[in-house]
């Protein structure tokens, strides 16, 4: 799972988390609604869109930890969606932290080599260091290659 998530950039990490905390939302207020004590049919319940935009929008400050749902006192489906919203709640920054800890641990700016290598000054992979060194003798010792280059080396 880890090779998924750091396969993936933070935007769209960050998208897809914020989709499926908009379709849980609207899940729960779906469930909440079909659940709720009303004399009004159902088909009453689900053609007012704008409470049922209303309802999705509080599940999903719910489920982001900034707002409470009020649950019916003698409904258990209600206080069971309530406390999956606000369990939900509860992981989403640590899910959020995850995701941009994942994607720093998943940075590899560099690539160790198998071998050490010792070579000359001038072959230097630093801007001025090997114009300042093209006349010299000097020697490095390589332990290491860029990511970039790391594909095209063969140690």
């Amino acid at each position: 799972m880890r090779g998924f998530f750091a396969g993936r950039t933070v935007h769209a990490l960050l998208l897809m988390t914020l989709g499926a905390l908009a379709g849980l939302s609207v899940l729960v207020a779906t469930a909440w609604t079909l659940t709720e004590h009303s004399p009004r049919s159902m088909a009453d319940r689900f053609s007012n869109e704008e409470a049922l935009l209303d309802l999705s929008l509080t599940v999903l400050r719910a489920c982001v930890g900034t707002d409470n749902l009020e649950p019916e006192p003698d409904s258990t489906a209600h206080q069971m969606l309530a406390t999956v919203a606000s369990v939900t709640g509860a992981l989403v920054p640590a899910v959020l932290l995850g995701i941009v800890l994942i994607k720093i641990v998943a940075l590899r700016p560099f690539v160790w080599r198998r071998r050490a290598s010792i070579s000359h000054a001038w072959t230097a992979d630093f801007p001025g260091y090997s114009r300042t060194n093209a006349n010299s003798d000097d020697a490095i010792i390589a332990v290491r290659t860029t990511a970039a280059s790391s594909s095209t080396s063969s140690g």
